[in-house]
């Protein structure tokens, strides 16, 4: 058969339909030109009660006006009225609009998609990318409706999923409603020996009338008209529901028998014991402990998750108490686990390990004696430190020692962390964060201005230039300031670009020598350094 004919009767089309793939499109009005074949197509939908598919396709004829769905102002007999026009009975079958077509005079048309699926799934509208996006429980975002409203590319799709979904719980179908044309230089009569032919396509989905036409004109010689509907069924709604509402739990290690198999437990706060009722099972507050692996999934997504010394956060959906211990593992508690979502219960379940060690005593009074308690994490202590001496300078020298970071370097202060692991690349980018918040941000601008008021010579200040440890340290000489935190500010330097920024050779070797580090696990030395800087930084502090 010849290609332009199968066009024609929109073979490719048909066989082709969006009813089953990933995203079906539910309003279109685009234009395209390929094949030599002049391409037009206009979909609308509308929503109807979940009926007798049979009625909805017994025509190919359309159910409703292209302008359903917007407000209408009706006059007769002296009266006004106002119609909503947002749904009426067909048939018996109660329809209404899913998507509004709306136009203005000497202006675009556009496609609007009710409100209701967008409220339905709380979605946002990404502008860059144009798309209504949402976000799981667990803080991940996906894509749910596309849209483009480009002169003759207008087209709004929908992940079928999520669509699907929504018809079950509102126990709906769509209802597709399409009139595409297409035009071509060549002759009908030509093709099939006559001028005109008719077809009707039937099937438990879908109902077309496709007409081709023998109709000469500046721009084509023939061309073909596809009139008709389809449905888009939801799924089985008993089905849809379930997997709405369901809730999982998993089972974590909480210690080890007589004959040392793991003993494991279910996190699912309804099933165990607590201080008001016995249910046979372990206390809600039984301590679970984890690999701190565990955490930088959410210190490597600062956008999405917020990690401090006492809890995980993530955007508000969900948040978990945490502690770190002596023994450097993370402790949670077994009924708190059962309150974030069972794909995040399954990452934390990776790195479950039998318990080793106590609960600190921070966390034994907070939770249990209701006592206020700092965390005993050093990643707190050295924050404070830190906190506590800006604060101290900005009252006696009217300054910041470290500048605050920009917006976009929060994240860095925020993150910052004893390396989860001994690899490298974990090792080097929290001693490039370390650089950045302290030797980085020190206030060079102030430490000249305030070293110039203090009679220091212009000539001493310019040697300075930018060399903001340099400048440090004659800051602290001439106001007698007792520290070693200057040695720590190289020693950071010096490992960022001896052994980071550059390719790691002898200068980097001898620099881990010097301070007998050079037979340390990254983790060793990273926290050496922090519990240095805490005692400097507190040994700083002015008055």
């Amino acid at each position: 058969m010849n290609n332009t004919l199968r066009l024609l009767r929109f073979e490719d089309w048909i066989k082709s339909r969006d009813i089953s793939s990933n995203w079906i499109t539910i309003a279109q009005s685009r234009k395209i030109k390929e094949d030599n074949i002049k391409k037009e197509y206009f979909t609308i939908s509308i929503l109807a009660d979940k009926c007798n598919i049979n009625k909805i396709i017994k025509s190919h004829e359309w159910i409703t006006e292209v302008d359903f769905g917007n407000p209408k102002i009706l006059s007769y007999n002296d009266n006004i009225e106002y119609s909503p026009d947002y749904y009426f009975k067909w048939n018996d079958i109660t329809i209404q609009p899913f998507i509004i077509h709306r136009e203005w005079p000497h202006k675009s048309s556009k496609f609007e998609l009710i409100q209701d699926f967008i409220l339905f799934y709380n979605l946002y509208w990404d502008s860059k990318e144009k798309v209504f996006r949402g976000i799981s429980e667990t803080g991940e975002e996906f894509e749910v409706i596309r849209v483009n409203m480009e002169k003759d590319k207008k087209q709004i799709e929908i992940n079928t999923k999520f669509l699907r979904n929504y018809l079950a719980i509102k126990s709906k179908i769509l209802i597709r409603q399409h009139d595409h044309a297409r035009f071509t230089s060549e002759s009908v009569k030509s093709l099939i020996g006559k001028e005109w032919e008719s077809i009707n396509l039937t099937s438990g989905e879908y109902n077309y009338k496709i007409t081709l036409n023998e109709n000469p004109c500046s721009s084509c010689n023939s061309f073909s008209r596809l009139l008709g509907k389809d449905i888009i069924r939801p799924y089985e709604k008993g089905q849809a529901l379930l997997e709405w509402r369901k809730e999982k739990f998993c089972s974590f290690i909480i210690g080890i028998d007589k004959e040392g198999n793991e003993i494991e437990e279910i996190c699912d706060e309804n099933q165990l014991s607590n201080y008001f009722v016995n249910r046979g099972k372990p206390q809600s507050l039984t301590p679970v402990f984890f690999r701190r692996e565990v955490l930088k999934k959410y210190y490597d997504t600062p956008s999405k998750f917020t990690v401090t010394s006492n809890s995980v956060n993530c955007s508000g959906l969900w948040l978990i108490p945490i502690d770190i211990t002596d023994k450097d593992l993370v402790q949670v508690w077994l009924g708190d686990l059962g309150r974030i979502p069972f794909k995040e219960q399954q990452h934390w379940r990776r790195y479950n390990v039998v318990p080793e060690g106590n609960i600190t005593l921070s966390r034994f009074r907070r939770d249990f004696m209701a006592e206020f308690a700092d965390p005993e994490d050093i990643m707190f202590k050295f924050k404070k430190a830190l906190d506590d001496l800006n604060k101290a300078f900005k009252k006696k020298f009217n300054f910041n020692l470290f500048l605050p970071l920009k917006h976009e370097d929060e994240y860095i202060y925020n993150t910052l962390r004893i390396p989860v692991n001994n690899e490298q690349p974990e090792f080097d980018e929290q001693i490039k964060n370390l650089a950045k918040l302290l030797p980085d941000s020190i206030d060079i601008k102030s430490i000249k201005e305030n070293l110039r008021s203090s009679g220091i010579s212009k000539e001493d200040i310019e040697k300075i230039e930018d060399k903001k440890i340099k400048g440090l340290e004659i800051f602290i000489q001439k106001h007698g300031l007792n520290t070693d935190l200057i040695d720590l500010l190289d020693l950071i330097q010096n490992i960022r670009s001896s052994c980071i920024a550059h390719r790691r050779g002898k200068n980097c070797i001898k620099l881990l020598k010097k301070y007998n580090l050079s037979d340390k696990s990254n983790i060793h030395i990273f926290k050496k350094l922090i519990n240095d800087l805490i005692e400097s930084l507190n040994k700083l502090r002015v008055n």
